[in-house]
């Protein structure tokens, strides 16, 4: 019997992407050091924060010059990867800015509860400073309903259409860009090394 196969959409897809920019160690240093900062000096944002046992910086880093390097770079990624899959003109990309950035910082025991970023298009994490045992981040499966039809046993193999979540381990100079609206957490820090990131909202 012949058959003629028509398609295979993949719908209502979820990307994430992952990138290393290759930034100096001076600037990533200069970065650290900022953080440490305003671990010191600032204190924790008084908002709703995703953070325990952790420091989470006001999320307006991004007008700090020192800061102007990295996020030039992101967008610039952002545009030539992430605006090219969703089809965004190239004469609207310029229009996409980075809305909010904010520093955490997980010393040993921190970690993230489960959060999403609202209000934002896409959302970033970049890894300033990270091992493998300073916490994972997970994203869950933003089709919940896959649960109840996926048979059992297959829901903890790392398949994209069964999984109910997928998790990335962190290391240093690691950007991951991700839609704003997928829950995700982090693992505590099971290392003796401060894991420092900085996160990025982008939107028009």
């Amino acid at each position: 019997m012949a058959f003629e196969r028509k398609f295979q959409d993949r719908l209502f897809f979820t990307p994430i992407y992952g990138f290393r920019l290759n930034l100096t160690e001076s600037y990533i240093a200069e970065l650290i050091q900022e953080s440490h900062n305003l671990y010191a000096n600032t204190g924790i944002y008084p908002e709703y924060r995703s953070t325990r046992d952790a420091f989470q910086s006001q999320d307006d880093i991004n007008n700090q010059a020192l800061f102007k390097k990295l996020f030039d770079v992101i967008l610039q990624i952002f545009s030539e990867f992430i605006c090219k899959d969703y089809q965004i003109d190239a004469k609207y990309r310029h229009n996409l800015l980075v809305k909010k950035a904010w520093i955490n910082v997980n010393p040993t025991g921190g970690y993230n509860v489960i959060h999403n970023h609202p209000n934002a298009f896409f959302s970033g994490v970049y890894y300033l400073q990270a091992c493998e045992k300073s916490g994972e981040i997970v994203f869950l499966n933003p089709v919940p309903e896959q649960g109840l039809t996926t048979p059992y046993q297959l829901l903890n193999k790392s398949s994209i259409y069964t999984s109910d979540r997928y998790a990335y381990a962190p290391s240093q100079d690691l950007l991951l860009l991700f839609p704003a609206y997928l829950n995700h957490y982090v693992h505590p820090n099971q290392s003796e090394e401060e894991r420092i990131c900085i996160a990025v909202n982008i939107g028009i």
